[in-house]
């Protein structure tokens, strides 16, 4: 956009604005659907828009009430970065299915070292025929120490592949406690998970929160 503003100088003499204007829009590049593929909320959205060939930012005043899986409508216009950005942000179809408790089933890694699961719901698999998929930024949700077996409570959506997706995950019954022990840590991989090796319990054991 092609803005008018007051300028004044800061308490470190760097000049900054005030009372903004759009003098000219942005030059529109095409209207364009797409599926909303990552949000931070209150922050920023990302549309995986094909006919682009690339994510298409959203910033939060254009988000509205638009959530993951979501199709949407768009305006669409390219940056001062060269960057494609919405705005006009509509919901065609929303994604959201309902809330929803199963068990994880099963946690990996992926090649880039993000970790994801996949959380047992026969709910939602009678209806759609998968088990809830979870992402790494929403195991997040449920802390570190989320193991195969505890019981989680979830929003569950469609995502851009028309598969169950889960967000707004919580503990609703963790594991069991099986007792309390010693041991050392005999492995670290920072940030993601170490290795205890405990006599008592007859092999090296998993541990989420080094």
């Amino acid at each position: 956009d092609e803005v008018l503003f007051d300028a004044y100088s800061d308490v470190s003499g760097k000049p900054q604005a005030r009372n903004v204007r759009i003098v000219a829009p942005a030059v529109s590049i095409g209207e364009y659907t797409g599926t909303v593929k990552t949000i931070r909320l209150g922050s920023r959205a990302f549309i995986d828009c094909p006919n682009l060939k690339q994510d298409v930012y959203v910033p939060a005043l254009q988000m509205g009430t638009i959530e993951l899986g979501d199709e949407v409508h768009f305006d669409a216009f390219w940056t001062a970065f060269g960057r494609p950005q919405a705005r006009g942000v509509t919901i065609i179809r929303q994604a959201y299915i309902g809330k929803y408790h199963g068990t994880i089933e099963h946690i990996s890694q992926d090649q880039f070292g993000m970790h994801y699961a996949f959380i047992d719901c026969p709910d939602v698999r009678k209806i759609f025929g998968y088990n809830v998929f979870l992402y790494s930024d929403d195991m997040s949700q449920v802390g570190v120490g989320a193991g195969v077996g505890d019981v989680v409570s979830f929003d569950a959506f469609l995502n851009g592949q028309g598969k169950p997706q889960a967000r707004c995950v919580t503990f609703v019954a963790p594991l069991p406690s099986i007792g309390q022990f010693t041991g050392m840590i005999v492995f670290v991989q920072q940030g993601k998970y170490a290795i205890i090796h405990c006599p008592d319990l007859g092999a090296a054991n998993y541990r989420g929160d080094p």
